[in-house]
């Protein structure tokens, strides 16, 4: 996440962004590069990413919580991709919904 707002924050170049990316990981040159490469052209794409990952694995954990036994990963994750693959939003809603009926 630090090399997604770097650039953008910190106004690091290109080259200082893979840098840092390369002393705190274990990735090629190439990767690095296309990695601060989509980072500099979609700020914010990876802190989003892991904001809806974690608010995902959240309501999931809600659901197992509510649905117990019957909990069901693959049906849960089909009902989600399914009925909400266009909106994120329409995602969590789906999820609330499943865990507040079990």
């Amino acid at each position: 996440m630090v090399l997604d707002t770097g650039p953008h924050s910190k106004g690091w170049t290109e080259d200082q962004a893979v840098k840092c990316f390369q002393e705190n990981s274990a990735i090629t040159d190439l990767q690095a590069r296309s990695e601060v490469q989509r980072y500099m052209v979609l700020p914010g794409q990876a802190t989003s990413h892991k904001i809806g990952m974690i608010k995902i694995q959240e309501l999931h954990a809600k659901t197992e919580k509510s649905l117990g036994d019957t909990f069901d990963i693959r049906a849960t994750f089909a009902f989600s991709t399914t009925q909400c693959w266009a909106a994120v939003r329409c995602h969590f809603r789906s999820l609330n919904a499943v865990s507040a009926s079990g």
